[in-house]
């Protein structure tokens, strides 16, 4: 094969790879990566990310990964989130972050992780609601709230 045509077939393939062309539609994995979180499918979740899906695609209630895993407590999912970068201070529509939805599903060890790893328990909603007041029919949250300096 000349240098010429090499060169071509290369600058091809190279273009090919940028547009996206032989990878599935990451759309598509992000969906199915949520879908996961939201059955507690850590092997899938891992997987799916591992191929390329969004880590910070968010649901049609705009929540992310990282939320869903707060929300129902699931500590080994969120292990797996935070450790692939999912983002700490995202919100959905309403403002809540993941930790404001860990406050509102009451978990303290989710609570405790998502403090220890940097999320601020000064953060409120839109409507100015606190983890504390997300908290409030969990005393194992709000004892580990108040631990970490959350003030009403």
């Amino acid at each position: 094969m000349k240098n010429g045509l090499k060169g071509q077939i290369v600058g091809l393939a190279v273009l090919l790879l940028v547009l996206g062309c032989g990878r599935k539609d990451t759309m598509e994995q992000s969906k199915a990566m949520l879908s996961g979180v939201v059955k507690g499918d850590v092997v899938q979740v891992r997987t799916l990310l591992d191929e390329g899906a969004n880590i910070e695609a968010k649901n049609s209630s705009e929540r992310t990964a990282l939320m869903l895993a707060a929300l129902a407590g699931n500590k080994e999912m969120l292990d797996l989130l935070i450790l692939k970068g999912a983002n700490l201070k995202a919100t959905d529509g309403s403002g809540m972050t993941p930790l404001l939805w860990a406050a509102f599903g009451g978990n303290p060890r989710v609570v405790e992780q998502l403090i220890q790893k940097g999320a601020d328990v000064k953060e409120r909603d839109k409507n100015g609601r606190s983890a504390l007041e997300w908290a409030r029919e969990h005393p194992a949250a709000i004892e580990v709230l108040k631990r970490a300096g959350a003030k009403q």
